[in-house]
């Protein structure tokens, strides 16, 4: 803990007395009884006129700055003190680690059996949700992103499906504080980098990628051929660049 720090809380260095003043040639006296040099040239022999009056405020200025010393030292002490018993405990709470809950994979192969076209369709009976709505940051980042869990019970706290199942599953998730391990579907090569906010900036459609989705249900399989020859064709069409780091960096 460095001195400006206790200079900062009004302790006193205990040479602070000699500091700021211009220095004085010649060997510096010191006093017995204190101990602290004086800043002062070696007075001529005889007493000094207030030679008691000045012992007795030394002494007196000594025991002062003892006790905040004393003071900073036991503040010191219980702030390590206390730093060390918080990253014990945290370690402690680290090692316990929770089971994993187990999580049933349906037939279609995810947690939960989203069906997009519940929620994308324009059918009577269908939502009509705005795909940015659910993978807002497709619009702002390279990734479309999964929605959390918080983004569905948005509506589902309020609509239950009268009881369904999958709705119960998503309950469950958001009450256990848990994200919804979903089974990724779209993903091309890991040398290939596909930003998706520059796409929709270019006026490109969520469908012209990943297909009609609003008339789907769940989604098992890719359904479009994510290979780079048809990836060029649409540059092609859209007048886009085709060099390689556009893509590829």
């Amino acid at each position: 803990m460095g001195w400006n720090l206790f200079r900062h809380l009004g302790f006193r260095h205990p040479f602070g007395a000699c500091r700021g003043l211009p220095r004085i040639s010649g060997p510096r006296s010191v006093d017995r009884a204190s101990s602290i040099p004086i800043c002062s040239p070696r007075l001529p022999p005889g007493p000094h006129p207030n030679a008691v009056s000045s012992t007795t405020d030394t002494t007196e200025e000594t025991l002062v700055i003892k006790k905040q010393w004393f003071a900073a030292l036991a503040v010191s002490a219980v702030a390590v003190s206390t730093v060390a018993l918080v990253l014990f405990n945290g370690g402690a709470v680290a090692g316990q680690t929770a089971a994993p809950q187990q999580v049933e994979y349906g037939p279609e192969g995810q947690p939960v059996a989203f069906p997009h076209n519940v929620h994308a369709g324009s059918e009577e009976g269908q939502f009509q949700i705005e795909c940015m709505y659910c993978h807002f940051s497709a619009e702002r980042s390279n990734a479309a992103g999964i929605p959390p869990v918080a983004s569905c019970m948005g509506c589902h706290s309020i609509v239950r499906g009268d009881g369904s199942e999958e709705i119960a599953k998503v309950v469950g998730f958001w009450e256990r504080r848990e994200p919804i391990p979903w089974n990724r579907i779209y993903k091309v090569a890991d040398h290939v980098q596909f930003p998706h906010l520059r796409h929709i900036a270019a006026g490109v459609e969520c469908a012209t990628c990943h297909g009609p989705v609003e008339q789907m249900g769940v989604i098992q399989q890719v359904q479009q051929p994510l290979y780079m020859g048809w990836c060029l064709t649409c540059h092609l069409e859209m007048g886009a660049s085709r060099d390689c780091t556009v893509c590829h960096y």
